[in-house]
């Protein structure tokens, strides 16, 4: 379709996944697991693969050559386990730890949690507050990402302002206001 946007997409077909086990009626669950299924094949033929580590990533969608940032990219990665973990039919077509550990293309070279993969030379911003919690919650419930979520939780405290708030942006950042927006600190 003209404007496809692959997290979302893949997000919602995680779940579709999920929900087709759980319905009693055989046309209606065979119908989920078809649905979630077209999603994956659409998801298996668009990824791409970083040169440098191979693990797979989306742009977001087939008009863009834009990788997704971090919280979108952690949406496709937790669309794909839901497909996974409640079997999906395509499941064994996912190479689930390039797919996963895409996260650690987030990490700048210096140790900071960037909003785009590092391998997108275009795009050095640093991640949001937004963009760090999603992160945190998949390398929390993914124990082959430990080392990945303590590194994340000790960049939060780069967030923290004196009256215990938290940033957009990590303290410091250049060019951007020290501004706590409510709906990015919930989410962290």
């Amino acid at each position: 379709r003209r404007y496809d946007t692959f997290n979302p997409a893949a997000y919602l077909a995680g779940q579709i996944q999920r929900a087709s086990v759980q319905v009693t009626e055989r046309r209606q669950r065979a119908r989920y697991a078809a649905a979630a299924d077209a999603t994956m094949r659409v998801l298996l033929r668009h990824r791409r693969v970083a040169a440098a580590s191979g693990h797979w990533y989306w742009s977001y969608s087939v008009q863009q050559a834009l990788p997704n940032d971090l919280p979108h990219a952690g949406y496709m990665i937790a669309g794909i386990r839901a497909y996974i973990e409640h079997g999906g039919r395509l499941a064994d077509q996912f190479d689930w730890y390039a797919v996963l550990n895409h996260l650690h293309d987030f990490r700048g070279e210096a140790g900071e949690v960037r909003a785009f993969p590092r391998f997108f030379a275009g795009m050095k911003l640093a991640a949001r507050s937004y963009d760090l919690g999603f992160a945190l919650h998949l390398a929390c419930t993914e124990s082959a990402l430990g080392a990945l979520g303590r590194s994340l939780f000790d960049a939060v405290q780069q967030y923290r302002t004196p009256l215990a708030r938290y940033l957009k942006y990590p303290r410091g950042t250049p060019s951007m206001p020290e501004l706590v927006v409510n709906e990015y600190e919930a989410y962290l």
